[in-house]
């Protein structure tokens, strides 16, 4: 009797398994239903039209004038490595493809920033291709892209001339062709599969080559896989990550070499960053919180996906599962590192932290697809989360006017007394780059042209005092403050301060500083009115 129990019972519980075994399969395979294929694609395209709005609308600041000034078509090629891209801070990689472009593109800032959607085309390339090989991975795909679409870093960094948009699509991919030769090896064609291992070493190398602290995200990431790929017993596949991490560093190594004097005698002593603990970590958490777009949906149901499985502690945790959780590791572990960094040598701003971004949208969207999916409004909510972030974000980037504004104050100025004489000054500090004087002079020059008034920019070479005879007065100029949390008497006397390191000892008693978001000008005591 007892025999014909213990058989029943067995049955059952084999009847049971089968039947939670087809209900998770038929759960993964299942894809997104077509309104949330629709829903995403206008999610994207709404994405990419506030990023190209912002990027023809919002004022330039002094990292884009480092690279207007690096990529200058007008001087020869070997000039502008020896000269320029050699006694920079980061891999010539980017300046050499910007310049390739520069010709082209003119000389705006707005207009050269749509280089970005060449590896934006990339991206979409790489969503559209995953897509048809690999449907199993459309629930993944879906809410990748809403978490990668909403991603402050994509709309933000659309908009400026920099490598950090690049970065951001690149790793993307990067980790996208991670996940898919972790977890779709029996799933994958061989041709997809090729192309999934193509990309992952395409990207590896371009991240490794734009930036010195994505390059070691990227390693520390391309370690971390093949670690995975080991414990997967995936050992071609732990090969292929160490290869890729190889090659890209031999690039790396020989400009380094060239830039090595550069590199040690700005980061052996002071940098330009000046980050503490306490900022460190808060840029750190920030950037995360921002880089999936504010999405608490997608935090909710990665947290409920691993619950469910703690809630059952014979089921284990599928594969899927745990590639998410590395994936979510290897964010969190970079950013450790570069905490550890920061220490000696600080190096934390959340521009710098794009890479770590990506993982994390990564990670996050591997373990939410299925809650977001299963729950009825789980997907709604997730896309209703990024458009208000899109929406809210949007608005800031399309009227943020930069170093704008302040040269709006000048012309104002300049209008109401044609002849005011307009002299630029730098505001000197810890860790100034020996050509930051003609990045300067440029930048305030290009300023002046657009704004309707010529600027003097004796200050920033010669450092001799203003010699004006104009009835009108001189207003002082200065860019790229980044305020201090003073009173505004203190941060009045800075801005004479650093006129008076720049311009020699003149005479200031008379005069009012008017402070825009970026920047101040000093004029005479009643020219106060914008």
């Amino acid at each position: 009797m007892s025999d014909q129990i213990l058989t029943e019972r067995l049955r059952r519980n084999s009847e049971v398994s089968v039947t939670e075994s087809n209900a998770s399969r038929s759960s993964v395979l299942a894809g997104p239903p077509a309104w949330a294929i629709v829903a995403t694609l206008v999610l994207v395209v709404a994405s990419i039209a506030v990023g190209v709005a912002a990027a023809l609308t919002r004022g330039p600041w002094l990292d884009e004038f480092w690279t207007l000034w690096a990529t200058d078509p007008t001087i020869p090629w070997q000039q502008a490595l020896q000269e320029r891209w050699l006694t920079d801070v980061h891999p010539p990689a980017f300046s050499a493809f910007s310049r390739l472009l520069a010709g082209l593109l003119g000389p705006e800032v707005t207009i050269r920033r749509l280089q970005n959607l060449l590896p934006l085309l990339g991206l979409l390339g790489a969503f559209v291709y995953a897509a048809m090989e690999w449907p199993r991975a459309r629930r993944f795909l879906a809410t990748y892209a809403v978490l990668a679409f909403s991603s402050y870093f994509m709309t933000a960094y659309l908009a400026e001339y920099r490598s950090y948009f690049a970065q951001f699509c690149f790793g993307l991919v990067f980790y996208g062709s991670g996940y898919a030769l972790l977890s779709g090896e029996l799933e994958l064609s061989t041709t997809a599969r090729r192309v999934a291992a193509g990309a992952l070493l395409v990207t590896s190398v371009l991240l490794v080559n734009l930036h010195f602290v994505t390059a070691i995200v990227a390693l520390i990431s391309l370690a971390g896989l093949m670690l995975a790929a080991l414990a997967f017993r995936q050992r071609q596949l732990a090969v292929l990550f160490c290869v890729a991490g190889f090659l890209s560093t031999i690039p790396l190594a020989v400009t380094t070499m060239f830039q090595l004097h550069q590199l040690l005698g700005r980061t052996g002593g002071h940098f330009w960053i000046e980050t503490g603990v306490r900022e460190a970590v808060t840029i750190v958490a920030g950037s995360f919180v921002k880089g999936v777009g504010c999405s608490l949906i997608a935090v909710v149901a990665a947290i409920l996906t691993l619950g469910r499985r703690a809630g059952r502690p014979n089921a284990g945790i599928g594969r899927d599962r745990q590639i998410g959780l590395i994936f979510a590791g290897l964010a969190a572990g970079s950013a450790l590192v570069l905490l550890g960094i920061n220490l000696q040598t600080p190096i934390i701003i959340d521009r710098y932290l794009v890479l770590c971004s990506a993982a994390m949208v990564c990670g996050l969207a591997i373990l939410a697809k299925d809650i977001l999916f299963d729950r009825r409004w789980g997907f709604v909510l997730l896309l209703a989360n990024a458009a208000a972030f899109i929406a809210v974000s949007g608005l800031k980037l399309v009227r943020e006017p930069r170093w704008n504004a302040t040269a709006e104050l000048i012309a104002g100025a300049v209008t109401r007394c044609p002849a005011t004489r307009v002299e630029a000054f730098q505001f000197l500090y810890p860790g100034t780059l020996p050509n930051e004087a003609a990045v300067l002079s440029q930048a305030y020059r290009y300023l002046g042209d657009r704004h309707g008034f010529a600027v003097q920019a004796a200050g920033l070479a010669t450092f001799r005092p203003p010699n004006s005879t104009s009835t009108c007065g001189d207003i002082l100029w200065v860019e790229h403050l980044l305020w201090p949390g003073h009173d505004p008497d203190t941060n009045d006397r800075l801005v004479r301060d650093a006129a008076r390191r720049a311009l020699g000892p003149i005479d200031l008693s008379r005069t009012v500083v008017l402070r825009a978001k970026t920047g101040a000008i000093i004029v005479p005591a009643a020219e106060q009115s914008p």
